[in-house]
Order: structure tokens, then C-alpha cells, then sequence
């Protein structure tokens, strides 16, 4: 009972023995109606609402993740830069992607048992991939400071006998004085210093953007960057000798670039590493499952494999103690899957 107004009411009066009239003081209590005691029972009663997110924390590297309520911890680590194994690309087939849960978990799935003994899921060990997060969770991917895993991936071979003919050739050019008033452009200016040989000679719209303020820094003296007769560039002379290009082999499982020199076609420089869309299964029918399940799902593969060459390339040309723009070709090959990711 609420106390909702306390006031004093005279009672009746009644007579003493003494002859005096007496005054009794009484405390009135109001009583709540029913709609307002079952407004109040709902009120106590009403459990607290759960919010959409749900934190995540990763061992042994202390991860926190903040996700969806409902999310696999497969694809809260897939967005993440944590690892998870797998084969299957997350479609439960592989029993690969065994993760430890250190807070309670639910008894595992039917079909989670046929890839888990009765010792690891006492262990509280779950498919990563079919184990959905809906309260605050804390996992263990591995054990701290496990010895890395290297793996040796082929990067040379046998290089059989070639005709050098490159795809990009340099030419030294002495530009001569034209008085500006002549109205000579300066394409036409490279093409008359390069005599009759290049009549018809082109160049690009990212050459002609940038060709006034290269000539302006090479002076009288500089360098044509040609691909048959057009000109792709205009540099300094001292870079008369510096031509590059770029390989990729764009494999399932692993990645390989090499810088080659295009003037001798010597191999400058060889780097490798892992494939990342692997953490979306290691065969090329599992990403293509997962491309066919997500509306961005090709973007975002082509975005992993770019990011993984972008690295290669940052490195090759660190190792090969060269600019970017002396690299003028790039080629790259791969299956018919990892070109279409290309």
C-alpha cells in the first residue's frame, strides 16, 4: 500500500469519566486505485531491454569487438584482424574453425558434435562458424606466443631462352630552343627533337596534364617514355637507364611479385606472401560460394587480394631501392577465379 496524502480527521467525540470531552487524532491512509497498482506491477516487473550490440573480446591477443547481436563469431573475426581457420569459407563443412569460449555457452549443435570430441566440448570449444553471439562473450583464438608458421613458397624456376622486346623503351632527347611566341607545342617540340621516325607520335592525357611542368624541371634535356609511338611519360635524363616492370603469379593459396629491370630483363627483386582472401577458404569454390551470398562479396575480395599486391609492390620497390614512377608495366597471372578477383 503507497501513501499517497496523510491528513488529520477529528473522530467522533466521546465523553471520559471525567466528564471531558476527548479528541481522537487519527492517520488516514489513501489506498492506490487498481489501474495504478498494476501500472506500478508492470513498471518493477518490465525486464531490461537488451541493446542491438554485444562486445567481443578476443584472447590471447586482448581484441575487443564491438557487434551485432546475433553474429557468428566467424564473421565478427572475418571483419576483424584476428585470423580464424577455415576451409569452407564458413559454411560449417570443415570442422576447421575451432575456437575456445571462456564465458558460458550453449550446448553445441548436432552438427557441431561431428567435428568436436566430448572432451573438447567440455573444454567449451565451438565452431566458430555456427556459434551465433548474443550476450558479451570472451573467446581464445590460440595460444600466446605460439611459434609463428612459415611457409616456403616457390618463387624462382627455370628461365628458358628469350628475344628481349619490351613492352616500354627510353629515348634520350635534346629538346631544341623554340622562341614561346612560335607557338610550338610541346609535344610538337619532342616530336620534331625525335626526328622523322616518329611522324605520327601521341601521348596520353595523363602525359599531356603533366608534360608542362616536366619539361619545365628537365630543361632542354630529358627522357620520352615510349610504348611503339606514344609517349606514356617525360623524365629527367639521368633516368634514361631506369625502366621497370612488375609480375604477379596470383595464386589460390599464395601471392608472388617480382620487380624486373626492362632494360636487360634481369629479375631486380622476388617477394611472396599468403593470399588473404584464404580466411574465406582455401579453394576458389568457397569464395565463389561466399561472393554468391553477400551483395558486396566481389568488391570485398577484390579489395583483399589489391591490399595484399599493394603490399608486395610497397616492398619490392623498398628491396629494389626504386620510385614508383619507374615502374611503366605490370602483368599478372592466375586461374580463371583470380583473375575475375583481379
Amino acid at each position: 500500500m503507497q501513501t499517497i496524502h496523510t491528513w488529520r480527521k477529528i473522530s467522533p467525540t466521546w465523553w471520559n469519566d471525567d466528564g471531558v470531552i476527548e479528541v481522537c487524532l487519527m492517520t488516514m491512509k489513501r489506498t492506490p486505485t487498481k489501474k495504478a497498482a498494476k501500472a506500478q506491477t508492470t513498471q518493477r516487473a518490465a525486464p531490461k531491454r537488451k541493446t542491438k550490440y554485444v562486445s567481443l573480446n578476443v584472447l590471447p591477443d586482448d581484441l575487443w569487438l564491438k557487434i551485432t547481436r546475433g553474429t557468428t563469431i566467424y564473421d565478427a573475426l572475418r571483419k576483424s584482424d584476428a585470423q580464424v581457420e577455415g576451409d569452407c569459407g564458413g559454411l560449417g563443412k570443415c570442422g576447421k574453425c575451432k575456437i575456445r569460449v571462456l564465458t558460458s555457452i550453449e550446448p553445441p549443435s548436432e552438427e557441431e558434435k561431428n567435428f568436436l570430441t566430448e572432451s573438447e566440448i567440455n573444454q567449451g570449444i565451438r565452431l566458430a562458424c555456427r556459434t551465433p553471439i548474443h550476450e558479451d562473450m570472451v573467446i581464445h583464438t590460440g595460444e600466446s606466443g605460439a611459434s609463428e608458421e612459415y611457409f616456403q613458397i616457390l618463387k624462382t624456376g627455370e628461365r628458358p631462352l628469350f628475344q628481349q622486346d619490351p613492352l616500354v623503351n627510353k629515348r634520350p632527347v635534346t629538346l631544341p630552343a623554340y622562341p614561346l611566341e612560335d607557338g610550338i607545342s610541346n609535344l610538337d617540340r619532342i616530336k620534331l627533337a625525335m626526328g622523322s621516325d616518329y611522324p605520327d607520335l601521341e601521348a596520353s592525357f595523363h602525359c599531356l596534364r603533366n608534360l608542362p611542368q616536366r619539361m619545365k624541371e628537365t630543361g632542354s634535356l630529358g627522357t620520352a617514355v615510349m610504348h611503339n609511338h606514344r609517349l606514356l611519360d617525360w623524365q629527367s635524363w639521368e633516368k634514361g637507364q631506369s625502366s621497370f616492370g612488375l609480375t604477379f603469379d596470383v595464386g589460390t593459396t599464395t601471392l608472388v611479385g617480382k620487380l624486373i629491370n626492362l632494360m636487360d630483363g634481369s629479375e631486380v627483386a622476388a617477394v611472396s606472401r599468403l593470399n588473404s582472401q584464404s580466411r574465406h577458404g582455401t579453394n576458389v569454390l568457397s569464395r565463389l560460394q561466399f561472393v554468391s551470398e553477400h551483395a558486396q562479396g566481389l568488391e570485398y575480395m577484390h579489395t583483399l587480394l589489391m591490399n595484399d599486391l599493394n603490399r608486395i609492390t610497397r616492398r619490392l620497390l623498398e628491396v629494389g631501392g626504386i620510385e614508383s614512377d619507374d615502374v611503366f608495366a605490370v602483368t599478372v597471372a592466375g586461374d580463371t577465379t583470380m583473375q575475375h578477383f583481379f
